[in-house]
């Protein structure tokens, strides 16, 4: 399997979506290339995360503040980030 697909565990773990259009679905086989360590780190996240929300809302939040970072680096803080978030999120309810 190309680093471009995503296993079907990979597309039912990662449906926190903050888009709201199903990205977790819509990315496979689209414009997916995360890395297999990011999509790794994704599925340990307590918090489902999608991937398309990773690249498109958190990455480039990461990039930037953070400029000159590496693709990887960014990609793990835009994480953390979204992870932040989403505990901020459950505090609120």
């Amino acid at each position: 399997m190309s680093k471009s697909k995503s296993t079907g565990r990979d597309e039912i773990e990662q449906t926190r979506c903050r888009i709201s259009n199903q990205g977790h679905r819509w990315m496979v086989g689209w414009f997916d290339d995360l890395p297999p360590k990011i999509r790794q780190r994704l599925r340990q996240s307590p918090f489902n995360l999608c991937a398309a929300c990773l690249k498109t809302i958190y990455l480039p939040k990461v990039m930037k503040r953070r400029r000159g970072l590496s693709g990887e680096r960014a990609l793990f803080i835009a994480i953390e980030v979204y992870e932040r978030e989403e505990r901020e999120a459950l505090k609120g309810k």
